[in-house]
């Protein structure tokens, strides 16, 4: 009877301290997504895991930001107007970030202005993306980005996207769903390299406002145009100004109706 007495308080204790022991468990098992910079801070990785203690060099949650007077919010990690980020020329997407579901990567990338490299963009899910406004603003290093896995469904602001990626020679969007897109403002500004641009497949429907968005696309020869639906645009001030290399436009089923600013639309 002892020895049975014993056994159950045994038994009682061992299911005691499993139930004491599971909740912390199960918390340090809880995942987060943060973004890792490396030691010589030249390569900023993204994870979605439960290993975030155990990384070295600085880490970021996700959600972090960092202030700047009259200009709004920046990711913890990238630069700002006016703190250039010159040391990171690598991003990779780690594996584990293909479970995350970010809402945002606006300025994810801002003024980036070493980086030459970014890895791992088929684990970067933007199926509940809604803002991709400024991520690749300033990655003036850039020559590349793969975008064949975005899905843009959601997005509704593409504001200054590609703004001075002055490196870029092609971009590939054919894969882009626009029909939500409202904010097309300075989209490829000052993309200087580029040489063909091909938005065929680009739903403009939605969008008001235009203001750039091909200002100073030096190197464009050509753009086709004919199938954007600009009824509900109002801004188209400075659209084409500086494409010097632009040899013809047809922009005869422009619909200009809504169309409120206009000015220097064709500039130089």
């Amino acid at each position: 009877m002892i020895h049975y007495l014993r056994y159950c308080c045994a038994m009682l204790f061992a299911l005691f301290s499993f139930l004491l022991a599971t909740p912390l468990s199960a918390q340090a098992q809880t995942r987060e997504a943060y973004v890792s910079q490396s030691a010589d801070e030249t390569t900023l990785t993204f994870y979605y895991d439960a290993l975030r203690a155990t990384r070295t060099g600085t880490t970021w949650g996700i959600e972090e930001t960092k202030s700047v007077i009259f200009d709004g919010t920046f990711p913890g990690w990238a630069g700002t107007s006016l703190e250039v980020d010159t040391t990171t020329t690598r991003v990779v997407f780690d594996a584990s970030f293909r479970d995350f579901r970010p809402t945002t990567t606006a300025k994810w990338f801002y003024d980036c202005k070493a980086l030459k490299q970014i890895e791992g963009m088929e684990y970067l899910n933007t199926s509940e993306v809604k803002d991709m406004s400024k991520m690749f603003y300033g990655c003036s290093a850039l020559t590349s980005i793969d975008l064949k896995h975005f899905n843009t469904q959601n997005v509704t602001n593409m504001k200054g996207m590609f703004r001075r990626c002055s490196a870029l020679t092609s971009l590939d969007l054919q894969h882009f769903n626009t029909q939500n897109v409202t904010d097309m403002r300075i989209m490829f500004d000052d993309c200087k390299a580029l040489k063909t641009l091909d938005l065929q497949n680009f739903n403009t429907q939605n969008v008001t406002d235009m203001y750039g968005m091909f200002w100073n696309c030096a190197a464009l020869t050509s753009l086709d145009l004919k199938h954007f639906n600009t009824q509900n645009v109002t801004d188209m001030s400075l659209m084409f100004a500086h494409c010097l290399a632009l040899t013809s436009l047809d922009v005869q089923n422009f619909n200009t109706q809504k169309v409120t600013n206009m000015f220097w639309m064709f500039h130089s």
